[in-house]
């Protein structure tokens, strides 16, 4: 199956849940979980959703084949709206990589092609005014996979610098890099390849506890995560990585282009976190492993949950498969099954 890892994570869809919840555990002490979904907002038009977050009741929802990037879906009204109107002019954006939520009330859309940040007022969107009230200018990456904000006015991204080789960054309000670092997993395999970066292989899903100043990042493209700490002097420290598999791909096409071998076995399709857990949707599964269907292979039905110290403590089974999730809190989490068309499901966990 080809896939071009310039073009970064496919869109997956979401989340886990339950009604019911039968709790056992495994031979490793590990708390297994079953869950059951129930669909909500079945009026809302999703063509290709690729994100979701939540917040304060509503979830925002980055759907790529609509003219905005972005839809903000409110689960009192079950109504939605769209905003992050796609284009080049100075309220548009033309490839949106990381959406924050740094400040209560506001969404901040980052376009990593031109290098801005778009921010949105959530209350005016509802009011279907949707146009930015701020812009402001970024810099340079090579690339930009996943930014959570760090309060006064400092974020954190897992990106790629300009040399290639640093994979974690404290940025600024403007984005620009004030510490880098993280090493990246060594694989003997990309020392023969030209213009194929650790960074393009080894992408990831990112939470962060502000807390104890701690993340994982969750691998896509091999079955795996690391375990990092933000220390005071914006150094980066891996505490625990662990890969099952490592990349299998090749070289086709141009620079840059690699496609992934029919037995890889792909990791993790999305993640989210509350205060005490890390929530990440597992695939563990090969393109022969579903018969090459696009769809059962970026759908899954199993979330592993981790605490902050790298343990996985519980395994939660749903009952159907979803591509994307964002969790409301230990009990709740909305998720999107895009096997037929697109459905938002809220899951509780009981």
């Amino acid at each position: 199956m080809k896939r071009n890892t310039a073009l970064v994570f496919l869109a997956l869809i979401c989340l886990s849940g339950c009604s019911h919840h039968d709790k056992k555990k495994t031979n490793q002490g590990i708390v297994s979980k079953t869950a059951v979904g129930k669909r909500v907002c079945p009026d809302v038009f999703l063509a290709m959703p690729n994100f979701m977050k939540y917040l304060d009741d509503v979830l925002i929802i980055q759907d790529a084949k609509n003219e905005c990037w972005m839809k903000l879906v409110d689960l009192k009204t079950q109504q939605s709206v769209d905003f992050g109107q796609k284009g080049n002019g100075p309220d548009e954006v033309l490839m949106p990589r990381s959406i924050l939520n740094k400040k209560k009330g506001e969404i901040e859309l980052y376009g990593v092609n031109q290098h801005k940040m778009l921010v949105f007022n959530l209350d005016s969107i509802k009011e279907n005014k949707i146009s930015p009230y701020k812009v402001q200018s970024g810099v340079e990456f090579q690339d930009l996979f996943a930014t959570i904000s760090l309060g006064r006015d400092k974020y954190l991204a897992h990106l790629c610098d300009l040399e290639g080789n640093k994979r974690y960054a404290v940025l600024d309000e403007n984005f620009k890099m004030i510490t880098k670092g993280g090493s990246f997993p060594d694989y003997e395999k990309l020392n023969s390849c030209e213009n194929i970066t650790k960074a393009m292989v080894f992408q990831g899903y990112l939470v962060f506890d502000e807390g104890m100043n701690r993340g994982f990042t969750f691998y896509v493209f091999c079955d795996g995560f690391e375990l990092f700490q933000l220390k005071e002097t914006g150094e980066f420290n891996v505490l625990k990585r662990e890969l099952k598999t490592m990349p299998q791909f090749f070289v086709d096409g141009g620079p840059g282009m690699i496609s992934y071998d029919k037995n890889n076995k792909y990791g993790y399709w999305d993640v989210d976190k509350t205060k005490e857990f890390a929530y990440a949707l597992y695939s563990g599964k090969s393109c022969n492993d579903v018969n090459d269907s696009i769809d059962k292979l970026f759908h899954s039905d199993l979330i592993h949950v981790f605490n902050w110290e790298g343990e996985k403590v519980s395994e939660i089974k749903l009952d159907r498969p979803i591509n994307k999730l964002c969790c409301k809190n230990d009990s709740v989490f909305y998720g999107i099954n895009s096997m037929e068309e697109p459905a938002i499901y809220e899951f509780v966990i009981q």
